[in-house]
């Protein structure tokens, strides 16, 4: 294995500068803001129950709150996210039952987009790392072949990585009927920018 610089010519960058904005992208999010979900869950999880709606990540969530002199609610982006209540135990505030938390159920549908997120950052980070060193070392077509394939798993894990939509998070409904509703929000809009990064 030979290596020089741009070994396999000025067009071997495309490839290389595409995988590595993908993988920006996919890196550019701080877990709880993949989704905006409304409905009747976000008064079970807020602590302030007239919240009109809740970022929601794979492994935590962020509460807007309410700012009288501008009379709206708005989000604050520093601090940490908070962590899903996930049994119906007591919080341990007061000692009373009704500071028990809501139940957010961990469903196969969350837990196979998590791991389809994962596999695809990996298989697109080290992808990406892969075709840097493009840029020095000659590499044969069966070798090229190999990465892209990988980053077009990579693009079509992030792809499928969107059935975190389909959990009860998203998709429940209450005893009146009322349904928690989930929409694009920035971590799921810069997973659209990666997929499409990577598919190039």
């Amino acid at each position: 294995m030979a290596i020089r610089q741009l070994a396999h010519g000025f067009y071997s960058l495309i490839p290389i500068l595409l995988t590595m904005f993908g993988w920006f992208a996919a890196l550019f999010q701080d877990g709880c803001d993949y989704a905006r979900v409304t409905g009747p869950i976000v008064g079970q999880i807020a602590s302030q129950p007239n919240a009109p709606y809740l970022e929601a990540g794979r492994n935590a969530y962020r509460e807007p709150y309410y700012n009288a002199r501008s009379d709206s609610w708005e989000t604050e982006y520093l601090g940490s996210c908070l962590e899903y209540p996930t049994g119906d135990t007591d919080n341990g505030d007061n000692g009373d039952s009704s500071d028990a938390t809501a139940l957010v159920e961990i469903d196969m549908y969350w837990s196979v987009s998590k791991g389809l997120d994962f596999a695809s950052i990996v298989l697109g980070g080290t992808g990406t790392l892969f075709l840097w060193f493009s840029a020095c070392c000659v590499f044969s077509r069966g070798t090229w072949r190999l990465a892209g394939f990988q980053v077009l798993l990579a693009s079509l894990f992030q792809a499928a990585s969107f059935l975190w939509f389909q959990t009860s998070l998203c998709t429940d409904t209450d005893a009146n009927g009322n349904g928690n509703s989930c929409a694009l929000f920035w971590g799921s809009k810069t997973d659209i920018v990666t997929a499409v990064f990577w598919f190039s």
